[in-house]
């Protein structure tokens, strides 16, 4: 990985790029770095919850329709709590080079996807090029591939084949998981007091984030609170619930939640004991009691997971993890509406109606079930399985472009969604490739890439567009 290179890495990854500040100021940053290289650049603005974010798209070669289409998020979700970041001295945006390893948030995927794109083609940007090639950077990724959905509908380019980076390990993967994000916003319209004489303490439940598609790999803080909830009548105390809070997106494990609970210092002691902190103790009293919302969520979630152990079938072995999984990761007291967010990835045998089916059933069963609690619930997102043929031209000049540069070409299937959805839905020939793994530590604190991947991954763009555009 050349020295002007890692410059460029440290200035991208020192940029927050995670949903709650969009991509503007990223974005400003990839248009430097796209100047010279002799690409027309065009840009598309647009807002996600109010947040300004782009896609950037750089076109080489010559003014037709065709040619290849390099896409990557520039995007990424929320690092959680710096201190968790040790070798980027508590810092993720804080690129750190070790040996063969380069930290920092973005470098397994995303951002570096996006420059190793961009090194391969600032390499040869003086051929003469026969067929266009385009270098797209998205966003909202995570708010339902906003950002190649804008690219698609637009219509301001039309490739014939697409690779997407994601973190596959120099693999070429050509399938993926179903998938479907649902939300659920509750309200107590009666507004039941808490009992007086209590006492005010919060409970901290610590997990460990991962991405949604490997959840084994990470700790889900909000179960186990969902299992302090559910055994707060056994706790010893009549309690009352006023506030909780944890994740930041569906699609990640989350590795915080917070119960803020009313009760006796009796019970506070009790939970120490089962190894949840304490994080304060005020004697105050605050706040409605939740219990009745919290029952209602409860039974979301347990009639959720029931509803998911019925589908068949059950597991797939083309895929890792070969089963059906799914990831609670948002829930939210938002003044006096509660939110809850989840997924669920699908095997491509699974019937995705009998979860839609559930989504309608369950609104209209808490509506029924739970006096004077108010359910809405939507669908955040509803994507079919992608599947490539093996034998598809773009998997067949991918695995040339690999063998040419003395990488065994491998196959493989993907856990997450990706942009390669979209594109293939569009008409564009897609699959999914990246330098990072998600053993890598997507989603995770110390989130790490390999250089010599990084340098594999740049040969082998810069191969397949000398093979397909010269």
């Amino acid at each position: 990985m050349i020295s002007n290179l890692l410059l460029e890495a440290k200035e991208l990854i020192a940029i927050n790029s995670t949903p709650d500040y969009g991509t503007q100021e990223i974005s400003e940053l990839i248009v430097k770095i796209l100047q010279g290289m002799g690409a027309t650049i065009k840009i598309q603005r647009y807002e996600i919850n109010g947040i300004q974010n782009q896609n950037i798209l750089a076109k080489f070669g010559p003014d037709f329709d065709g040619g290849l289409l390099l896409s990557s998020s520039i995007e990424t979700v929320d690092p959680g709590d710096p201190y968790n970041w040790k070798i980027t001295d508590c810092d993720p945006f804080n690129l750190v080079v070790k040996g063969d390893n380069i930290y920092g948030l973005g470098t397994s995927s995303g951002k570096l996807d996006w420059l190793c794109m961009v090194e391969a083609a600032r390499s040869i940007s003086n051929r003469k090029f026969k067929k266009p090639f385009y270098i797209l950077a998205t966003s909202g990724e995570h708010y339902g591939l906003v950002g190649a959905k804008i690219f698609t509908e637009s219509k301001i380019a039309k490739p014939q084949f697409g690779i997407a980076g994601g973190p596959t390990g120099l693999k070429l993967a050509y399938s993926s998981k179903g998938y479907i994000g649902f939300r659920f916003i509750l309200r107590d319209t009666i507004g039941r007091e808490p009992k007086a004489g209590k006492s005010l303490f919060r409970l901290v439940i610590n997990g460990k984030p991962a991405h949604s598609s490997v959840p084994s790999m990470g700790d889900n803080a909000i179960e186990k609170a969902f299992g302090v909830i559910s055994d707060g009548n056994r706790i010893g105390d009549n309690i009352d619930i006023v506030s909780i809070y944890g994740g930041d997106q569906i699609n990640k494990v989350p590795d915080r939640c917070t119960i803020d609970i009313l009760g006796s210092l009796d019970t506070a002691d009790r939970l120490s004991k089962k190894n949840i902190q304490i994080e304060q103790i005020t004697r105050i009293i605050a706040g409605s009691s939740l219990n009745n919302i919290l029952d209602a969520v409860l039974y979301i979630y347990n009639s959720f997971k029931k509803t998911v152990s019925s589908l068949t079938p059950k597991t797939n072995s083309n895929f890792d993890p070969p089963e059906i999984v799914y990831n609670f990761g948002i829930i939210h007291m938002i003044s006096d509406k509660l939110l809850i967010g989840f997924d669920v990835r699908l095997l491509p045998e699974n019937d995705h109606n009998i979860l839609l089916k559930w989504l309608e059933t369950t609104m209209e069963e808490i509506n029924k079930r739970y006096s004077g609690v108010e359910c809405e619930a939507e669908l955040e997102f509803n994507a079919q399985p992608m599947m490539v043929n093996r034998g598809s031209d773009i998997i067949t000049l991918s695995m040339n472009a690999l063998r040419d540069i003395n990488e065994e070409p491998v196959l493989t299937t993907s856990p997450f969604l990706s942009e390669a959805l979209i594109y293939n839905q569009a008409g564009i020939e897609s699959i999914i490739f990246g330098s990072g793994t998600l053993q890598g530590g997507v989603y995770q604190p110390d989130e790490s890439n390999s250089i010599a991947r990084l340098n594999k991954s740049i040969e082998f763009y810069r191969t397949i567009i000398q093979k397909f555009c010269t």
